[in-house]
């Protein structure tokens, strides 16, 4: 596999408050990756980092060549 590029965000509904992330990644041969999580009651700080973990974690299963990871701004 030859490169990946993930897209994340995550975000709480009041800091703490009930919190959640996306994660989108593009360019594996089977397509698209989609995750949507609930993640419990953290604050807005955490649910990103949280994203962040979750396309890392992808991407280190499918062991891509080039990987490159993007925050939704705001």
């Amino acid at each position: 596999m030859s490169g990946l590029v993930a897209y994340i965000d995550g975000g709480s509904l009041g800091n703490p408050g009930p919190s959640g992330i996306g994660v989108v990644i593009d360019g594996p041969t089977d397509g698209t990756i989609r995750i949507a999580k609930s993640i419990g009651y953290q604050d807005n700080n955490v649910a990103e980092y949280v994203a962040l973990l979750e396309a890392l974690q992808c991407a280190l299963d499918l062991r891509p060549r080039r990987f490159t990871c993007f925050q939704i701004p705001r």
